[in-house]
């Protein structure tokens, strides 16, 4: 998808990720190859309910974020409980898709 100015979201709220509907976003430039070009993914390490969004102003400034989707979601603490969200993942890449998916590996 061309980024345009505005919010791009994926989400889940099914229970489990998959092939499907995987919980991670790439971005990169138009230029941008297997070999060469500028890339940064995000990845939710966590199979549930979730939501990534990508959003680009009127001043062409980008944020991403990832999470655990509030639809369906609900988590009661009780006094001196804790609770750990999804760990994130984010990648760069310099030299394209091919060395984006080598830095995953790494």
């Amino acid at each position: 998808h061309k980024l345009e100015q505005g919010i791009f979201k994926i989400a889940s709220n099914r229970g489990a990720s998959g092939h499907a509907q995987t919980p991670s976003l790439i971005l990169c430039d138009s230029e941008t190859t297997e070999e060469a070009g500028q890339v940064w993914a995000i990845q939710l390490l966590y199979s549930g309910n979730f939501e990534a969004w990508i959003q680009k102003n009127q001043l062409n400034e980008v944020r991403l974020g990832i999470g655990i989707n509030e639809d369906n979601f609900a988590w009661k603490l009780e006094a001196g409980q804790t609770f750990y969200s999804p760990v994130a993942l984010l990648n760069y890449s310099a030299q394209g898709l091919t060395g984006l998916s080598h830095e995953s590996q790494a």
